[in-house]
């Protein structure tokens, strides 16, 4: 049948070909790639050691120069060559001040040696038998010698002699073993005798000490991973430093050949492939060495290449399988489409390819999605605009909902502190003639180009009128007045070169500085206050930049239409905290900004009452009957206003605290209904969201932001939970396999059950049930 299908089905062949061949084309380059990663693998071990070799080369060698230097200049320190030729002093002794002089310099000296290395310094006198070491002053070498310092396999006349019988420069003692203090610890010790000049008879020697096991440390961060050896050998084939994982390995160092300056071999050590690496100092001619075995670099790829071979043969069956019924299942709706299209079409062009017709109309499909993702695209602009407007004049009553349209609309303004302007561009504008249109089109663009020309952060342009725009301006900072500072300086700018190339000088007001979007509204109010509310005579104003919060006016009672719609929809909705917020705003236009007549005042303090007056028409008969508004009507007998404010801003949060705590009850209910039907179908299999949602009439994402927000936890976690625990009794009766139990809490399968039960308690329900045995 399938020999049948390949000879017959021109589709079905192409596919079965098309998949082998995809399928051979990685399984032949994995071989390849693994043959080069053996190699890799091992030039990187190499290189990889070779770079930690160098590091410690360049580390030693530094640290040498720098003893080098340090001990040159003390050879030719003047002060040190003169107590060098005194005699011993004696207590009291006029000399003994220049011991103790230098000291200090050799005291600081120390200090500055002091580093990973844990260096040491002596300087020994011939003369006057003296010892400075590190910061501590002796008079008498052989007492120093035996009490504080001492070479384990050196007596004081050998250390003695080996200093002074001859002249010293850079000449150094592999590691030996030395006692300081009672403490053993391995050196190695440079030599230097001074002064320079006296080659037979030095006045004086300079040693210093490397701790040995500090090197030792640096070479087993190298090899210790890789197993192997590492060590330091002079050109002389001398030990200076070792590691060793296995001490066997350390044969021949004598008879090493490092000609060049770094590189590796591969040799035969113990019967063993040993790759030995080696780093050459040009200082001292040291030789930095690390080996380690090939087998133990190679044995996980060794590994990975039997278990390579085993998977490419299962792959390859297990992929030549796949391909047919992939084929074969690719090939039926194919050939589906094409006697779809021959039944369309019964006379088909014989040169006319199938495939190439089907991606001829696949191509016309494409082209009509770009055509409508450009719609989309001009769509969302123009929803962008909506989000503007709406979020200028305060149609969004919820923070979390302008967070989620910007999200959705991609509207970037994540800033701290934000601006809103209105530009009014002409002063005297009546009739809209084209001309006039057209020059107040370039001036909206010029103003724009100016606005993104100066300033770096969010700007977002909104037209109000013909003549009027609204802009929005994102500052990354948290100070109101360096943010007042930038915003007028900008808009300063705008101002001098509008009028620069257009003669014109645009009036511009300036709302108040808001911390969050949600008060931007408030800003754009303010601003739009003063424009439409306020009867200005352009000549009587010193400036055309304007502050809306800074221009007092007397005679304006500041309660925008939009302010009190906001009032009606905030209090209705139960938001006590958003209202109280507004309501503080009026008071402080009205009462403390504004300096308001009386009669004003009254004015206000009326509209107010209208204001809670329709909203109490919204509401039911009982509310309504337990709330006085009579003695709230305000008339010129009436004194003290603001106490009549206070009154009738209390009758409004009373109101919006009623309307939450009916809310809340409704959510409680509900909450109380839904949790009821859960746990009376908790084991039911198709329990899920949808399920519940349904029963209530509610929306499966409404419902899952309800659950939510109601328990706290997640739906489905919710389920597990109880689930998991009615699974964990029925394990500890014993009387059930793990598979009767998933079906009995209302899983489907026993997988699916492991799962979530590991989820939940953290180990499998056979692991759970072991733990019950061992109690």
């Amino acid at each position: 049948m399938l020999l049948k299908k390949f000879k017959e089905s021109f589709v079905f062949k192409r596919f079965l070909i098309s998949y082998i061949s995809i399928l051979l084309i990685p399984l032949l380059l994995s071989l390849i790639v693994f043959n080069t990663s053996v190699t890799v693998v091992q030039k990187n071990s190499v290189n990889s050691t070779l770079f930690l070799l160098n590091q410690l080369k360049n580390l030693i060698d530094s640290r040498i120069e720098k003893i080098d230097e340090i001990a040159i200049k003390m050879a030719y320190d003047s002060k040190l060559q003169w107590i060098s030729s005194l005699k011993k002093p004696t207590e009291g002794s006029p000399d003994m001040y220049w011991f103790w002089e230098y000291y200090n310099n050799f005291c600081k000296i120390v200090s500055n040696l002091k580093d990973e290395l844990d260096i040491s310094l002596l300087v020994a006198l011939k003369h006057n038998d003296t010892i400075y070491y590190n910061s501590v002053l002796y008079f008498g070498m052989n007492d120093f010698y035996n009490n504080s310092f001492k070479y384990e396999k050196m007596s004081f006349k050998e250390w003695y002699t080996y200093l002074f019988s001859r002249f010293h420069y850079k000449d150094f003692l592999p590691k030996s073993r030395v006692i300081v203090d009672g403490v053993k610890k391995e050196v190695i010790t440079y030599v230097y005798s001074f002064p320079f000049w006296k080659k037979r008879s030095p006045d004086g020697v300079i040693a210093i000490f490397i701790d040995e096991r500090k090197i030792q440390n640096f070479l087993r961060e190298i090899v210790e991973n890789l197993k192997g050896n590492a060590y330091i050998v002079s050109k002389d084939g001398k030990i200076i430093s070792t590691f060793s994982t296995n001490s066997t390995i350390l044969n021949n160092i004598g008879f090493l050949n490092f000609e060049k300056s770094a590189g590796y071999t591969v040799v035969q050590i113990n019967g063993n492939k040993v790759i030995r690496t080696f780093v050459k100092s040009q200082l001292n001619n040291w030789v930095y060495v690390a080996e380690f075995p090939i087998e133990f670099v190679m044995q996980e790829v060794y590994f990975l290449r039997k278990i390579t071979i085993i998977v490419l043969l299962l792959a390859l069956f297990l992929g030549f399988i796949f391909s047919i019924i992939f084929a074969y299942k690719n090939e039926k709706p194919i050939s589906e489409i094409l006697g779809i299209l021959k039944r369309a079409r019964p006379v088909l062009n014989k040169e006319e390819k199938e495939f190439e017709f089907i991606k001829k109309e696949i191509s016309n499909l494409l082209q009509s999605e770009i055509e409508l993702s450009k719609r989309l695209e001009n769509q969302q602009f123009v929803l962008k605009e909506v989000f503007l407007e709406r979020l200028l004049y305060g149609h969004y009553d919820d923070k979390s909902k302008i967070e989620k349209l910007m999200k959705y609309l991609n509207f970037n303004i994540d800033s701290k502190k934000f601006a809103v302007a209105i530009i009014r561009i002409l002063k005297e504008y009546q009739k809209a003639t084209k001309s006039i249109l057209n020059e107040l089109d370039i001036y909206r663009i010029s103003i724009e180009e100016i606005l993104k020309r100066n300033f770096e952060g969010p700007i977002y342009i909104h037209t109000i009128n013909e003549n009027e725009v609204a802009i929005l301006i994102g500052f990354n900072m948290e100070n109101d007045e360096e943010v007042k500072k930038r915003t007028k300086v900008l808009f300063e700018t705008i101002q001098k070169e509008i009028a620069e190339k257009y003669s014109i000088a645009p009036l511009i007001v300036l709302g108040r500085i808001c911390s969050s979007l949600f008060d931007v509204q408030y800003a754009f109010l303010d601003a739009k206050e003063l424009l439409e509310n306020i009867s200005l005579k352009y000549d009587e104003i010193e400036s055309n930049i304007i502050w809306a919060d800074e221009w007092q006016k007397s005679d304006v009672i500041y309660y925008p239409l939009e302010i009190e719609e906001k009032i009606i929809s905030l209090t209705l909705a139960g938001r006590v905290s958003d209202l109280k917020s507004i309501l503080d705003i009026l008071f402080e236009k009205n009462f403390i900004e504004k300096n308001l007549s009386k009669n004003l005042k009254i004015i206000f303090l009326n509209e107010l009452l209208a204001t809670f007056i329709k909203i109490l028409s919204r509401c039911d008969n009982s509310m309504v009957s337990t709330l006085e508004i009579k003695q709230l009507f305000v008339s010129k007998e009436k004194q003290d206003l603001e106490m009549v404010f206070e009154e009738i801003a209390k009758r409004f949060l009373e109101i919006s605290k009623i309307m939450d705590l009916n809310k809340k009850s409704h959510n409680e209910k509900l909450l109380e209904k839904i949790l009821d039907f859960i746990h009376s179908n908790l084991y039911n299999s198709q329990m899920s969201i949808s399920f519940v949602a349904s029963q209530f009439d509610l929306s499966n994402s409404y419902f899952s932001f309800f659950f939510k927000e109601q328990t706290g936890m997640k739906f489905s976690d919710y389920i597990e939970k109880l689930r998991i625990e009615k699974a964990c009794k029925l394990l500890r009766e014993g009387k059930y396999n793990i598979d009767e139990i998933a079906k009995m809490v209302g899983y489907t399968n026993a997988h699916t059950f492991r799962r979530a039960f590991k989820k939940v308690i953290g180990i499998l329900p056979s692991e759970f049930c072991e733990r019950l045995r061992e109690v």
